[in-house]
């Protein structure tokens, strides 16, 4: 699309696209240290007030890891058209997390900053290398950089 039309707008400044490349794809160890390049968004029902609501959910909150999990399996077998063949995903560790609010179609989400371990499955853990972690990833959510494998 960015080849059919190169010009776009981001914020107040215009750009246009020359080139696109593909970069080769990543070998990510089945351990690893990762950075978010863009927050993680990941979301859950809560009741309030007797009614299911979506809750926003921050790295603090136990619920976030379970959900950022199921997610990135529920992911992987929509594209892929099957289950994982190894679905293990943990994060073992968060070595920084910042919560961030932001506002999405005149929504207010909160969002997730962090620097993290994790260990998985190399098809899971490239998979959300590639296409993002969390929800949201067309709107720029959930990219990730390796900052260290173990």
């Amino acid at each position: 699309g960015l080849l059919q039309e190169p010009e776009f707008e981001l914020g107040h400044s215009e750009f246009m696209v020359n080139s696109v490349e593909i970069l080769d794809s990543e070998n990510i160890p089945e351990k690893c240290t990762m950075k978010t390049l863009s927050p993680i968004y990941i979301k859950t029902k809560r009741k309030v007030d007797g009614e299911l609501k979506d809750w926003d959910l921050y790295a603090e909150d136990g619920k976030f890891y379970d959900n950022l999990h199921q997610n990135l399996v529920d992911r992987y077998e929509e594209y892929h058209g099957e289950e994982p063949d190894n679905d293990h995903f943990d994060v073992t560790e968060v070595h920084h997390f910042k919560g961030r609010r932001y506002t999405i179609a005149g929504d207010h989400r909160r969002c997730n900053e962090m620097k993290f371990d994790v260990e998985g499955s190399e098809e899971l853990l490239e998979f959300g290398y590639e296409a993002g972690f969390g929800e949201k990833n067309a709107m720029g959510f959930g990219c990730v950089e390796v900052v260290n494998g173990a």
